[in-house]
């Protein structure tokens, strides 16, 4: 009999300044301005029958809530990997520093709740027979297309 397959996620907050590089397609954001963000960080596993959990959700999220706040307060074109600040970018900081903490890290969702914009990354379900399926390689690939 396979096993259920949970889904959990946690929602998390962050204050930050940044603008876009002089050369981005958006000329009117290369100024430094702020946003209250908003993240979603969605773990995906297989039930464990015994409890009928997927994990102690209280220390994945301590870890996830630790790495969100190095964002918080911040300027984002400071942090190493964040020189270009748009909502994906965000995104795949922090999908690949999660999946450091939790492989079963399925998706990050990065928002901007005053301007009613969200961005979603998702990592496919074949995750596991992928080529090259490291952290870092996500964030290469996307940057790339």
């Amino acid at each position: 009999m396979d096993k259920p397959i949970i889904t959990i996620s946690q929602d998390f907050n962050f204050e930050a300044a940044h603008c876009m590089p002089r050369n981005t397609q958006f000329p009117g954001q290369t100024h430094i301005h702020g946003h209250s963000f908003t993240v979603k960080m969605e773990l995906k596993g297989e039930t464990n029958l015994e409890n009928g959990t997927i994990e102690n959700f209280e220390l994945v999220v301590g870890k996830f809530r630790d790495l969100v706040n190095k964002l918080d307060h911040t300027f984002l074109n400071d942090i190493p990997g964040l020189e270009n600040p748009s909502m994906e970018n965000i995104g795949l900081w922090l999908l690949n520093r999660g999946l450091q903490i939790d492989p079963r890290l399925n998706s990050v969702t990065v928002g901007r709740p005053t301007l009613g914009q969200l961005c979603k990354i998702q990592l496919p379900e074949n995750r596991a027979r992928m080529k090259d399926h490291e952290p870092s390689s996500f964030r290469t690939a996307a940057l790339a297309a």
